[in-house]
């Protein structure tokens, strides 16, 4: 029993903690995921990215960690949702271009948007609803960052 029971407070603390992995998540039939894995030489404590369609701006975003001083994880995913583009949208001509910011000063997110450098590229990403594809975004701050699509991508 002392052993169960200690076992469930190991499970409970490592929950906590953030241990372990953390499942991918799963698009539903009205979302699009695209897993960006930054394998880049520096930390990258916030993802910025602006998303067009047939060329045209179509919206943009950031995602940060939560307490605005950790760096992000190597793998970060961006949810797209039906209600993130028009009604009848064709995303077949769907691209998008990030930027990483190597810092965020004080929990400044504005400061962080200053220190953004934006991708030599934006790509072209062949995503449908109800699936997830990867792109990695490689380089470094000194010679500038590339994103691709991964070799492999995966639907779900």
């Amino acid at each position: 029993m002392i052993v169960r029971i200690a076992g469930i407070l190991l499970a409970l603390l490592l929950g906590m903690s953030g241990a372990g992995r953390e499942a991918a998540p799963t698009a539903a039939e009205d979302e699009f995921i695209i897993r960006v894995r930054l394998d880049t030489a520096d930390e990258v404590f916030m993802l910025s990215r602006i998303y067009r369609l047939d060329g045209e701006m179509a919206g943009g975003g950031a995602t940060c960690s939560a307490d605005l001083k950790s760096p992000l994880s190597r793998t970060v995913y961006e949810i797209f949702s039906e209600r993130d583009f028009p009604e009848g949208a064709d995303l077949e001509s769907f691209s998008i271009r990030f930027g990483l910011s190597d810092r965020i000063e004080n929990g400044d997110v504005p400061d962080a948007a200053g220190r953004t450098l934006w991708a030599e590229n934006e790509i072209a990403v062949p995503v449908r609803f109800g699936e997830t594809c990867g792109v990695v975004i490689s380089g470094d701050r000194e010679s500038g960052y590339r994103a691709a699509l991964e070799e492999s991508p995966t639907a779900q």
